[in-house]
């Protein structure tokens, strides 16, 4: 996992936003100015280990301003510290197949919601971008966002819809302080998903419903075996079968039955840099994999409600051996 949190820390050093009522996507980003202000650490998934001398009964301090806690059930609590200015971060990652559970236990506040604010986010916001995207998620932004100011806040509970989600909070008044409790909990239909290992076999599914899901990398490129499709009608096999990866258009595969693979510079899943569109139906493994040289890799599969969709893939961390053009489909990204 080092390398993977070496990739993490250049990405949000590069700036945070606050959410509250006025945010607006891609704007109002405040930037974390200080080194010390980017260091945090990964855990091991998924056992728990002991750190700094904090213990899983007393809870973890955050002393950094961002950190990343992956698969920990326990406390977290933060306390004013002066070198940390703007927004800071706690993101917080489980199993595919679980949902994030945040619970405020404790807030000691100005009561100023302008200069000191927490805020529980449904998702990951990183650079401006949240996900799961807007277009992705069954909630619109304002009810993915819960805001804490004051001591009549706390029991605030929030339930991530998939497996990740973020505390951001802002203090500035001396001797302010907070403390929240994090679990997890099974979710049986998993849909977005934010990959935390180098590598999974993933089924996602509409289950008939008109909804989007999606799996992305954690930032590192990605080789993307097709192992089963079932997108749309199965007239469009032919044109899977026959044009290859990169010759499907949208307007081949219908405008609400596709899937989607391609990557961006960032966690943006519904605006890839580049991508290319499948639709149709094939049980057998694709010829050829998809290798795709970007910061961030999806599989994004977009349906109307009108077909049972469902795809099966193989993703993992892409190689040198990945790079060969008559094994794999190869697309990369401007910033590659």
């Amino acid at each position: 996992m080092g390398r993977l949190l070496t990739i993490l820390l250049l990405h949000i050093s590069g700036g945070m936003a606050i959410f509250h009522r006025w945010y607006i996507p891609q704007k109002n980003t405040l930037s974390l100015e200080k080194p010390e202000d980017r260091l945090f650490f990964w855990r091991n998934f998924p056992t728990y280990e002991k750190r700094g001398g904090v213990t899983a009964d007393k809870g973890k301090l955050l002393n950094d301003c961002i950190t990343v806690s992956h698969g920990e059930e326990q406390t977290f609590t933060y306390t004013y510290n002066p070198e940390h200015r703007g927004v800071c971060g706690l993101y917080l990652i489980g199993r595919p197949d679980e949902n994030v559970v945040v619970t405020l236990e404790e807030i000691d506040l100005s009561g100023n919601c302008e200069s000191d604010m927490l805020v529980l986010v449904d998702g990951w916001e990183l650079n401006g971008n949240i996900l799961p995207s807007m277009d992705d998620h069954e909630l619109p932004l304002k009810d993915r966002l819960y805001e804490a100011c004051r001591e009549e806040n706390e029991g605030l509970t929030m339930q991530s819809s998939q497996n990740a989600a973020m505390l951001q909070f802002k203090i500035e008044g001396p001797g302010g302080r907070f403390k929240i409790r994090v679990k997890y909990t099974k979710n049986p239909e998993p849909c977005n998903v934010l990959m935390s290992e180098m590598t999974g076999i993933f089924k996602i599914t509409n289950n008939g419903e008109e909804r989007n899901c999606s799996v992305t990398t954690l930032l590192f490129p990605a080789k993307i075996s097709l192992l089963e499709v079932k997108v749309g009608s199965r007239d469009q096999s032919l044109h899977k079968k026959k044009r290859g990866l990169q010759g499907i258009l949208p307007e081949e595969c219908g405008v609400r039955d596709f899937l989607e693979l391609g990557g961006s510079a960032d966690l943006n899943a519904s605006d890839m840099e580049t991508k290319s569109t499948v639709c149709g139906h094939n049980p057998e493994p694709a010829q050829k994999d998809l290798t795709i040289l970007c910061e961030s890799s999806t599989l994004r599969l977009v349906s109307s409600g009108k077909f049972r969709n469902s795809v099966t893939a193989l993703v993992q961390e892409a190689t040198e051996n990945d790079l060969d053009f008559n094994e794999n489909i190869v697309m990369k990204c401007q910033r590659m």
